[in-house]
């Protein structure tokens, strides 16, 4: 619901029914005793005052959304990419930081590579184009040795990986090695032969825990003695 007031000349104004209604024509009254107002007729500052009413009424624009800096794209992709290629340690804040110090350079030095194979593509080179070689060559070298000594702290490097993995192998076959031993004796039964101590022969019950029957006669090769095996 709106009330609508009209000023002395029948003129009509629209105001919201609530415990914000604006009289317009009470203000416009006692904005004519301002020194700006003072040559102003009252439907001049009614009118000014609608004015600022339906300016105020007007929806601002929306703000447009902020373009996703490419760079911070480029970062985040780069690090998350090595966060999860390494499995390494977010809980540690040293790891995080030396991890973003290399992004960061991984970042310039794909730069620096750019800007050197664009001066190579050139047909003929001058001057300034060898010196900027030379400069941006002396820039890539140092980030270079950066990122290897970030490599380095983090235990990321070529050499690292490969000792890694080398040491990985062994334990490996190791491990495999015990647990199949470990299922070979639980699975079957040895025979020996008393006197020598020697393992003449292996039974191998696949259910080793039911009620079975078995009779064997070996014979001790180093000994000749025969060892009778019964179950």
């Amino acid at each position: 619901m709106a009330l609508v007031y009209f000023c002395a000349r029948g003129r009509a104004i629209m105001a919201n029914d609530d415990n914000n209604v604006i009289d317009l024509a009470t203000r416009a009254k006692q904005m004519q005793n301002l020194r700006p107002y003072k040559n102003k007729t009252l439907d001049e500052i009614m009118g000014i005052l609608e004015q600022r009413q339906n300016e105020s009424k007007v929806p601002s624009e929306s703000k447009p959304k902020k373009p996703v800096d490419a760079y911070d794209e480029r970062f985040n992709k780069k690090f998350n990419t090595l966060k999860n290629e390494f499995s390494l340690d977010m809980n540690d804040s040293n790891d995080v930081e030396a991890l973003k110090t290399l992004v960061r350079y991984q970042i310039q030095h794909e730069n620096v590579t750019r800007d050197i194979d664009n001066i190579q593509k050139k047909e003929n080179l001058t001057r300034d184009d060898y010196q900027s070689l030379k400069t941006l060559g002396e820039f890539q070298t140092g980030v270079s040795r950066s990122m290897i000594d970030l490599q380095d702290k983090l235990g990321i490097s070529r050499k690292q990986r490969k000792e890694k993995n080398q040491d990985d192998v062994p334990k490996f076959i190791g491990d495999l090695l015990a647990r199949g031993k470990k299922a070979f004796d639980e699975k079957t039964t040895k025979i020996e032969c008393p006197r020598c101590m020697i393992e003449l022969g292996r039974i191998w019950f696949n259910f080793p825990n039911l009620d079975n029957e078995i009779q064997a006669s070996l014979q001790c090769w180093k000994c000749s003695e025969k060892v009778e095996y019964a179950k």
